[in-house]
């Protein structure tokens, strides 16, 4: 088995740890910058060959992970297209413009897959054992311009939501700079609704830490806790959150295998990625975000 991972920083990496874990024997080609290949040179990966570029590959690969900043996103993904591999992976949020997406669209693409993995987590099965159709996440600082596409898509197949909208209750109270330098994040309320009838979900960010470390969910009325280590209802645990390290070489192997897994299609990632830009368009700049 021959895979690769391009950007090789701290989420690369737990694709390379969630790759050993499982395959031993993989035959690794991390792809980065000279400086990072340095580092990760001192360190024991196994069967690994480094690489400054995609187009130094020369082999036959498997599975293809493209864990960069989203702004060269689109660039490496044709790269890794050129090389034809079975399989890609790409890391979310996706791409810095409408444009790109509409871009992406048209290429030739191999099966290609997005990391929104909370869905497979499987950790939030047990607050939709029955089909629910109003659900609400609140909590601080959460990230709801980058990582509100995982809850997006962890809602809309729990709810069984196929046409999904962006709700007229949907307000962005703020832009503020994001944890990371250089990029930027929101607060606010995002809003959606199944065009189809009558479920609807709201993704909440406030800047004030009222929930005290810890998400609130609510499902038709139900309120759950989650803190990103498990699911909490009345003080009791209902499921576990695993690292995505700790799941990731079962993903890879039954993409590889199967040529299907629980991570969404680029296609329908695209289009839960387009709502947010839908929610970007009314706002003074599009933010930017990784």
């Amino acid at each position: 088995m021959k895979i690769c991972v391009i950007g090789v920083g701290n989420i690369g990496m737990r694709y390379v740890q969630g790759i050993t874990r499982k395959f031993p024997e993989a035959e690794l080609y991390l792809v980065d910058n000279p400086a990072r290949l340095k580092e990760l040179g001192e360190l024991d990966l196994g069967d690994t060959t480094l690489l400054e570029s995609v187009g130094d590959i020369n082999v036959d690969i498997d599975l293809c992970v493209v864990s960069t900043s989203c702004e060269p996103r689109l660039e490496i993904y044709k790269r890794c297209l050129e090389i034809r591999p079975r399989y890609i992976i790409l890391e979310k949020y996706l791409f810095t413009s409408r444009q790109q997406f509409q871009d992406c669209l048209m290429l030739d693409r191999v099966p290609t897959f997005v990391n929104q993995w909370l869905y497979g987590s499987k950790t939030f099965d047990c607050l939709f054992e029955k089909e629910a159709s109003s659900v609400t996440l609140a909590g601080s600082s959460w990230g709801l311009a980058c990582n509100a596409v995982h809850w997006i898509d962890v809602f809309q197949r729990h709810m069984n939501i196929a046409q999904l909208a962006v709700g007229r209750d949907t307000c962005v109270t703020d832009v503020v700079p994001s944890k990371r330098a250089g990029y930027e994040e929101i607060y606010g309320e995002l809003a959606f609704v199944d065009e189809n009838s009558n479920k609807a979900f709201k993704l909440i960010d406030r800047s004030d830490d009222c929930f005290n470390g810890v998400m609130e969910i609510t499902v038709d009325d139900q309120v759950y806790g989650f803190d990103y280590s498990q699911v909490t209802l009345n003080g009791q645990t209902l499921s576990k959150f695993p690292y995505f390290s700790e799941i990731f070489g079962d993903i890879a192997a039954d993409i590889i295998d199967t040529g299907e897994c629980h991570l969404p299609r680029l296609e329908d990632s695209i289009s839960q990625h387009l709502l947010i830009e839908e929610v970007f368009e009314g706002l003074d700049h599009r933010p930017n975000i990784t």
